[in-house]
């Protein structure tokens, strides 16, 4: 695994990530509204305070 520091290129494979993990909550959380996006601002925010890392295996990002 390789550890990145978690810049604005990740912004948008980082939002199919958060809406997958949205997604299976609401499997078992049914008063989660359902929900297509999730607020890139958040994220956005996370590339420029640089305190967020993002987590590599094989080229793909597993987490952040």
């Amino acid at each position: 695994m390789i550890i990145r520091d978690f810049e604005p290129k990740h912004i948008e494979e980082s939002a199919e990530i958060s809406l997958d993990v949205y997604n299976y909550e609401r499997a078992f959380t049914q008063a989660l509204p359902e929900t297509s996006i999730i607020p890139i601002p958040i994220l956005d925010q996370l590339s420029e305070n640089g305190f967020g890392v993002a987590a590599f295996e094989g080229g793909k990002m597993v987490g952040f």
